[in-house]
């Protein structure tokens, strides 16, 4: 089951978010998260947070969809909320939209967030961006069109990685934490391709170009 989480940060209705959108079986907006799911023209399942960003006109526009409120003074943000609806679905493939973009501090939440669910096929996209993982022994296959501008970032200490079909190719290369050398790649020829022997990476592929 692919779940779709709608989150009150920046969204541009690209043709790959409309599309993903569309393909989702379960759908929870988290708070001001419900505005994109109006431009969508999207029936969320759920309604979850605090509501201190979303106004009751928003709420309004889905009157009969299931609620759950929190106090807007707690342990967890609208995003977590969501995700732990999501999560009780046990479903194969979960997007996140609108969860990066506008404040950098919950833009780094979700990012990190997201990233302690990495083995359960997890992404972010805000139409301009998108972020996917890759968890040690896995691999994965990107189509994507050659020169695409996109970046790794390791999440452990160390992430052995190996990338092929790029202007830099890697081979079980150890990239480190906190460092930029993983940055500003462009894809040669699709697929591009990306395998994980240890640790946890970030990838992330700009659209705009």
């Amino acid at each position: 089951m692919h779940a779709l989480i709608l989150a009150g940060g920046e969204l541009e209705l690209s043709a790959q978010v409309k599309k993903l959108a569309k393909e989702a079986q379960f759908i929870v907006a988290a708070d001001s998260g419900i505005r994109h799911a109006k431009s969508l023209g999207l029936q969320p399942d759920l309604i979850v947070g605090d509501f201190d960003s979303a106004s009751e006109f928003d709420l309004k526009n889905f009157e009969g969809i299931p609620q759950k409120g929190f106090p807007p003074e707690k342990d967890w943000l609208d995003l977590e909320l969501a995700l732990a609806e999501v999560l009780k679905q046990n479903p194969d493939r979960i997007s996140m939209m609108g969860a990066t973009g506008g404040r950098l501090d919950q833009t780094l939440a979700a990012l990190l967030i997201a990233s302690n669910h990495a083995a359960q096929n997890i992404a972010l996209y805000s139409g301009k961006q998108s972020i996917f993982y890759l968890v040690a022994k896995a691999e994965l296959q990107l189509e994507l069109a050659p020169s695409t501008l996109f970046s790794l970032l390791s999440l452990k200490e160390v992430s052995t990685v190996t990338v092929k079909n790029a202007q830099y190719e890697l081979d079980d290369f150890a990239l480190e934490f906190g460092v930029g050398l993983g940055v500003s790649n462009r894809v040669r020829q699709s697929p591009l391709s990306l395998g994980l022997k240890s640790g946890l990476i970030a990838i992330i592929i700009e659209h705009y170009e």
